[in-house]
Protein backbone atom coordinates (compact mmCIF):
# COMPACT_ATOMS: atom_id res chain seq x y z
CA UNK A 1 0.00 0.00 0.00
CA UNK A 2 2.85 2.10 1.01
CA UNK A 3 3.96 1.98 -2.68
CA UNK A 4 0.40 2.78 -4.44
CA UNK A 5 0.32 5.81 -2.05
CA UNK A 6 4.19 7.23 -2.61
CA UNK A 7 3.41 9.08 -6.23
CA UNK A 8 0.53 10.76 -5.21
CA UNK A 9 1.44 11.84 -2.00
CA UNK A 10 4.95 13.13 -2.96
CA UNK A 11 2.63 15.31 -5.90
CA UNK A 12 0.42 16.53 -3.25
CA UNK A 13 3.37 17.80 -1.07
CA UNK A 14 5.02 19.76 -4.23
CA UNK A 15 1.66 20.68 -6.18
CA UNK A 16 1.27 23.61 -3.40
CA UNK A 17 4.92 24.62 -4.22
CA UNK A 18 4.78 24.23 -7.71
CA UNK A 19 1.81 26.71 -8.11
CA UNK A 20 3.36 29.49 -5.81
CA UNK A 21 6.87 29.14 -7.42
CA UNK A 22 7.48 31.08 -10.75
CA UNK A 23 10.93 30.15 -12.87
CA UNK A 24 12.46 33.61 -12.22
CA UNK A 25 11.76 33.57 -8.55
CA UNK A 26 13.18 30.80 -8.08
CA UNK A 27 16.21 31.57 -10.45
CA UNK A 28 17.16 34.61 -8.29
CA UNK A 29 17.11 32.79 -5.15
CA UNK A 30 19.15 30.29 -6.90
CA UNK A 31 21.62 32.74 -8.13
CA UNK A 32 22.19 34.74 -4.79
CA UNK A 33 22.46 31.60 -2.74
CA UNK A 34 25.11 30.08 -4.93
CA UNK A 35 27.11 33.85 -5.25
CA UNK A 36 27.10 34.06 -1.27
CA UNK A 37 28.51 30.14 -1.22
CA UNK A 38 32.68 30.81 0.08
CA UNK A 39 33.26 27.16 0.60
CA UNK A 40 31.50 23.83 -1.05
CA UNK A 41 32.11 20.58 -1.32
CA UNK A 42 30.28 18.64 -4.36
CA UNK A 43 30.20 14.72 -5.73
CA UNK A 44 29.36 14.96 -9.38
CA UNK A 45 28.25 12.09 -11.84
CA UNK A 46 27.84 13.09 -15.63
CA UNK A 47 26.63 10.84 -18.25
CA UNK A 48 26.15 11.63 -22.21
CA UNK A 49 26.23 9.07 -25.24
CA UNK A 50 30.38 9.85 -25.62
CA UNK A 51 31.53 9.26 -21.90
CA UNK A 52 30.32 8.94 -18.29
CA UNK A 53 32.28 10.37 -15.26
CA UNK A 54 32.79 11.08 -11.61
CA UNK A 55 33.56 14.37 -10.27
CA UNK A 56 34.51 15.09 -6.33
CA UNK A 57 34.70 19.13 -6.23
CA UNK A 58 35.74 21.53 -2.65
CA UNK A 59 36.73 25.29 -2.84
CA UNK A 60 37.39 27.85 0.01
CA UNK A 61 37.82 30.94 -1.67
CA UNK A 62 38.82 32.95 -3.50
CA UNK A 63 42.55 30.73 -3.25
CA UNK A 64 42.23 27.03 -2.72
CA UNK A 65 40.24 24.40 -5.28
CA UNK A 66 40.35 20.92 -6.11
CA UNK A 67 39.09 18.78 -8.57
CA UNK A 68 39.21 14.58 -8.83
CA UNK A 69 38.03 13.29 -12.01
CA UNK A 70 37.21 9.46 -12.60
CA UNK A 71 36.34 7.98 -16.19
CA UNK A 72 33.52 5.67 -16.11
CA UNK A 73 33.95 5.19 -19.86
CA UNK A 74 37.91 4.40 -19.63
CA UNK A 75 38.59 3.04 -16.26
CA UNK A 76 42.03 3.95 -16.72
CA UNK A 77 42.04 7.71 -16.41
CA UNK A 78 41.80 9.99 -13.48
CA UNK A 79 42.87 13.34 -12.96
CA UNK A 80 43.69 15.42 -9.69
CA UNK A 81 44.04 19.17 -9.17
CA UNK A 82 44.57 21.40 -6.15
CA UNK A 83 45.55 25.09 -5.84
CA UNK A 84 46.03 27.82 -3.36
CA UNK A 85 47.20 31.12 -3.59
CA UNK A 86 51.26 29.88 -4.33
CA UNK A 87 51.37 26.95 -6.02
CA UNK A 88 49.33 24.38 -8.24
CA UNK A 89 49.25 20.96 -8.60
CA UNK A 90 48.36 17.96 -11.52
CA UNK A 91 48.74 14.70 -11.15
CA UNK A 92 47.58 11.24 -12.95
CA UNK A 93 48.20 8.26 -10.88
CA UNK A 94 47.77 5.80 -14.09
CA UNK A 95 50.51 7.50 -16.13
CA UNK A 96 52.47 8.41 -12.67
CA UNK A 97 53.09 11.95 -13.59
CA UNK A 98 52.62 15.29 -11.75
CA UNK A 99 52.78 18.71 -12.70
CA UNK A 100 53.37 21.77 -10.57
CA UNK A 101 53.07 25.91 -11.52
CA UNK A 102 52.81 29.46 -9.29
CA UNK A 103 50.58 31.33 -8.41
CA UNK A 104 50.18 32.53 -12.27
CA UNK A 105 47.65 31.08 -14.07
CA UNK A 106 48.64 27.83 -16.02
CA UNK A 107 46.87 24.40 -17.45
CA UNK A 108 46.59 23.30 -13.27
CA UNK A 109 44.32 26.72 -12.95
CA UNK A 110 42.68 26.64 -15.68
CA UNK A 111 41.15 23.35 -15.99
CA UNK A 112 40.18 24.21 -12.17
CA UNK A 113 38.12 27.15 -13.61
CA UNK A 114 36.25 25.08 -16.39
CA UNK A 115 35.40 22.37 -14.24
CA UNK A 116 34.38 24.57 -10.91
CA UNK A 117 32.15 26.87 -13.12
CA UNK A 118 30.50 24.18 -15.31
CA UNK A 119 29.25 22.65 -11.83
CA UNK A 120 29.46 25.20 -9.92
CA UNK A 121 30.01 28.88 -10.75
CA UNK A 122 27.52 28.88 -13.47
CA UNK A 123 24.67 28.79 -11.27
CA UNK A 124 25.72 32.11 -9.64
CA UNK A 125 24.32 33.66 -12.99
CA UNK A 126 20.87 31.89 -13.58
CA UNK A 127 19.08 35.37 -12.74
CA UNK A 128 20.33 36.38 -15.97
CA UNK A 129 18.19 33.30 -17.84
CA UNK A 130 15.29 33.80 -15.82
CA UNK A 131 13.57 35.16 -18.61
CA UNK A 132 13.94 32.16 -20.86
CA UNK A 133 12.79 29.83 -18.24
CA UNK A 134 9.63 28.42 -17.12
CA UNK A 135 8.62 25.71 -14.43
CA UNK A 136 7.26 22.34 -16.22
CA UNK A 137 7.03 19.60 -13.55
CA UNK A 138 8.70 18.28 -10.52
CA UNK A 139 10.54 15.10 -9.95
CA UNK A 140 12.68 13.38 -6.69
CA UNK A 141 16.27 13.35 -7.09
CA UNK A 142 18.96 11.19 -5.11
CA UNK A 143 21.61 12.88 -2.87
CA UNK A 144 22.71 13.54 0.37
CA UNK A 145 21.72 10.07 1.16
CA UNK A 146 17.92 11.16 0.61
CA UNK A 147 15.18 11.43 -2.05
CA UNK A 148 14.63 15.32 -2.41
CA UNK A 149 11.58 16.64 -4.48
CA UNK A 150 12.64 19.32 -7.01
CA UNK A 151 11.28 22.13 -9.09
CA UNK A 152 12.15 21.30 -12.99
CA UNK A 153 13.13 25.05 -14.55
CA UNK A 154 13.77 24.60 -18.57
CA UNK A 155 15.82 26.88 -19.75
CA UNK A 156 15.61 27.94 -23.70
CA UNK A 157 19.04 28.18 -25.18
CA UNK A 158 20.05 30.82 -27.38
CA UNK A 159 19.25 30.27 -30.93
CA UNK A 160 17.57 26.80 -31.53
CA UNK A 161 20.78 25.30 -31.01
CA UNK A 162 19.17 23.40 -27.25
CA UNK A 163 17.76 23.28 -23.83
CA UNK A 164 18.58 22.57 -20.60
CA UNK A 165 16.17 21.30 -17.68
CA UNK A 166 17.50 21.92 -14.02
CA UNK A 167 16.43 20.11 -11.29
CA UNK A 168 16.25 22.57 -7.97
CA UNK A 169 15.51 22.22 -4.69
CA UNK A 170 13.10 24.78 -3.41
CA UNK A 171 13.95 24.51 -0.02
CA UNK A 172 17.84 25.08 0.08
CA UNK A 173 18.01 26.43 -3.65
CA UNK A 174 20.19 24.20 -5.15
CA UNK A 175 20.69 22.65 -8.46
CA UNK A 176 20.57 18.89 -7.86
CA UNK A 177 20.22 17.55 -11.39
CA UNK A 178 20.69 18.84 -14.68
CA UNK A 179 19.54 17.07 -18.23
CA UNK A 180 21.21 19.14 -21.21
CA UNK A 181 19.70 18.66 -24.81
CA UNK A 182 22.42 20.19 -27.47
CA UNK A 183 20.65 19.86 -31.33
CA UNK A 184 23.23 18.25 -33.75
CA UNK A 185 24.31 19.53 -36.88
CA UNK A 186 21.80 16.88 -38.69
CA UNK A 187 18.18 16.42 -37.24
CA UNK A 188 18.28 12.53 -38.03
CA UNK A 189 21.29 11.93 -35.95
CA UNK A 190 19.13 12.91 -32.75
CA UNK A 191 19.76 15.15 -29.67
CA UNK A 192 22.78 15.11 -27.20
CA UNK A 193 21.65 14.21 -24.15
CA UNK A 194 23.63 14.80 -20.87
CA UNK A 195 22.38 14.10 -17.63
CA UNK A 196 24.03 15.50 -14.31
CA UNK A 197 23.23 14.55 -10.73
CA UNK A 198 25.51 16.30 -7.40
CA UNK A 199 24.93 13.22 -5.26
CA UNK A 200 26.52 15.05 -2.97
CA UNK A 201 26.04 19.05 -2.88
CA UNK A 202 27.33 20.82 0.29
CA UNK A 203 27.75 24.96 0.17
CA UNK A 204 27.35 25.38 3.91
CA UNK A 205 30.17 23.78 5.49
CA UNK A 206 34.40 24.60 5.27
CA UNK A 207 35.85 21.75 2.80
CA UNK A 208 38.89 19.43 4.89
CA UNK A 209 41.61 21.83 4.38
CA UNK A 210 44.04 18.60 3.45
CA UNK A 211 42.21 18.56 -0.04
CA UNK A 212 44.06 21.41 -0.96
CA UNK A 213 47.34 19.99 -0.06
CA UNK A 214 49.46 17.68 -2.88
CA UNK A 215 52.50 15.76 -2.18
CA UNK A 216 54.19 13.51 -5.04
CA UNK A 217 54.06 9.71 -4.26
CA UNK A 218 56.82 7.93 -4.42
CA UNK A 219 57.82 6.33 -7.74
CA UNK A 220 56.06 9.39 -9.40
CA UNK A 221 57.87 11.88 -11.65
CA UNK A 222 57.43 15.85 -12.67
CA UNK A 223 56.11 16.88 -16.41
CA UNK A 224 54.86 19.73 -18.21
CA UNK A 225 51.86 18.60 -18.81
CA UNK A 226 48.96 16.10 -18.34
CA UNK A 227 46.16 14.94 -20.38
CA UNK A 228 42.51 16.68 -19.02
CA UNK A 229 40.20 14.66 -21.42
Amino acid sequence: MLRLFSLPLAAAIVAPALRGTDAETLLRAVAARYASATDYSLRVRTNSSASSSDFTLAASLPHQSMLRQKSRTNGRFELLLTADATAAWGYQPHRKLYTKSGPERGEERTELARVHHQYFGRFQHLDRLATDAKVVGHGSVRSGGRAVLCIRVRIESAGESGAEELWIDPARHLVLKAVARLKRPMPETGDIVTTTVWYECDLDHPADPSLFTFQPPPGTRRTNTLEYR
